[in-house]
């Protein structure tokens, strides 16, 4: 930010006036743009049985948690240190799976995302090209609306998911 206030600070005032600078929130644009909208969806069906899963697993570890509550004290004492042995091994068991499971889902949510920004940036290139900016930036601590281009961001993306939904 400094070095863009630097440089403008050196270019002619003559000049200056003709740069063209546009602002993107792309926050808002992964909000709002569809694609990130359908990768949602898109992990959120491909993780869906893995986390029912173990959300099963949890109901039958705590079952037999009760169990052992309820009964172990009238229970011999190899079928408590069965059951207390059983219990210890789902338990081991579902935090290697929840572990697999996070790190799945975090690298698959990584791979969607890094797909949704190359598209973003697709979009973006693609208006600064179109409309003739000279600088488009998605960081500001204050941007215009004159310069703010992240609804035509948005629309772009759209339209580009429609039409390739088609």
């Amino acid at each position: 930010m400094f070095f863009m206030a630097t440089w403008l600070a050196w270019v002619p005032a003559g000049t200056a006036a003709e740069l063209k600078v546009g602002y993107v929130d792309t926050s808002l644009v992964m909000q709002k743009a569809p694609q990130a909208e359908s990768a949602a969806r898109k992990i959120e069906s491909e993780f869906s049985p893995r986390d029912k899963e173990l959300a099963k697993q949890q109901q039958e570890i705590s079952q037999l948690e009760d169990e052992l509550a309820r009964d172990g004290d009238v229970m011999s004492d190899k079928e408590r240190r069965s059951l207390v042995n059983k219990i210890r091994l789902l338990k081991r068991e579902r935090r290697r799976l929840q572990e697999e499971f996070r790190e799945e889902f975090t690298m698959r949510r990584n791979e969607l995302q890094n797909d949704i920004t190359l598209v973003i940036i697709k979009a973006i290139r693609t208006i600064a090209k179109t409309e003739d900016y000279d600088l488009v930036i998605d960081t500001a601590i204050y941007a215009g609306k004159r310069v703010d281009i992240t609804e035509k961001v948005i629309s772009l993306l759209t339209t580009e998911f429609k039409n390739k939904k088609k």
